[in-house]
Parts: structure tokens; C-alpha cells; sequence
């Protein structure tokens, strides 16, 4: 039992969301792949240990990750509308994951 893989994983998401607004991209893909490594460590006896207001914040967590709400997706646009015409070279395919 990992009594503190909860802990990690809070201060993960919290570093993720802060690198997520300062548009630092590197910083938040190693963020997640600490959290998806937390995540993994969380085994039965650790789940059964949370209370209440800890299961509500993992389950909002992943439902932020899996970017329910589109707003991800939205930012993702926005940003690439915003560098398409910067980008004279060649031209940007929207459709293309980056």
C-alpha cells in the first residue's frame, strides 16, 4: 500500500495545471507521465483508503485529462490559428496532430 501516491498525484496536477497556463508543454508531458506513473501505484488497499473529497478529485482529474468538456481541444485550436500565419514556410494541416 502507497499511502502517498494520492499526495503525489495532487502536487503532480497542480504542477500540471500551472505548466498547462504558463505554456511551458515539456514541462507538463513529464508532469503527466509522473501522474500516469502514480496513478499505476495506486493499488486496492490505497483506493479503499480515500475518503470522499480524494475519490471526487481523482474522478475529476481524469475526467480534466480525458478532456471531456472540449476545452483542451478548444486551446489546442486556438493556438494553432495562432501560429498558422506565422508560419509562412508551409502551410499548417489543421487536421494533423502536433
Amino acid at each position: 500500500m502507497d499511502k502517498n501516491a494520492y499526495d503525489r498525484i495532487y502536487l503532480s496536477s497542480q504542477t500540471l495545471i500551472a505548466c498547462i497556463d504558463d505554456e511551458k508543454y515539456d514541462e507538463a508531458n513529464d508532469e503527466l507521465k509522473l501522474i500516469e506513473l502514480n496513478i499505476q501505484s495506486l493499488d486496492k488497499d490505497t483506493l479503499l483508503s480515500l475518503n470522499k473529497s480524494q475519490i471526487d478529485f481523482l474522478k475529476k482529474l481524469a475526467e480534466w485529462l480525458c478532456d471531456v468538456d472540449g476545452k483542451m481541444e478548444e486551446r489546442k485550436e486556438k493556438l494553432i490559428d495562432m501560429i498558422a500565419p506565422l508560419n509562412n514556410a508551409s502551410a499548417v494541416n489543421k487536421r494533423k496532430q502536433y
